[in-house]
């Protein structure tokens, strides 16, 4: 299972190596990878970190925390009806765009 990590500060005083060692005290929840964002808004930083074990996806593709314009998202979890859900959005017209905000 993978693992996620993560703050809001709001003095903003906490840096990437904050995250960097939260996320790597969770190593064995995911050996397959690690990721971090760090985001700041007007009222606070905020840090985002992802360790991932890879089960479905293997590629390069699955790698987290993932953002689209103003949204970041790290996920802990496997979608396993995707092949439906492709299906559905392909049928609407709307995969293209689901593709584009997921990579």
């Amino acid at each position: 299972m993978c693992g996620i990590s993560g703050f809001i500060d709001f003095n903003n005083s906490t840096g990437i190596e904050i995250l960097e060692k939260m996320n790597r005290i969770m190593a064995h929840r995911g050996p397959d990878g690690e990721g971090y964002g760090m985001f700041q808004t007007d009222a606070a930083e905020i840090g985002l970190g992802h360790r991932r074990l890879s089960i479905i996806d293997l590629t390069e593709g699955g790698k987290q925390p993932k953002t689209y314009d103003n949204l970041h998202l790290t996920f802990n979890g496997e979608i396993y009806n995707y092949a439906e859900i492709k299906k559905s959005w392909k049928k609407k017209g709307t995969y293209s765009t689901a593709t584009a905000i997921l990579k």
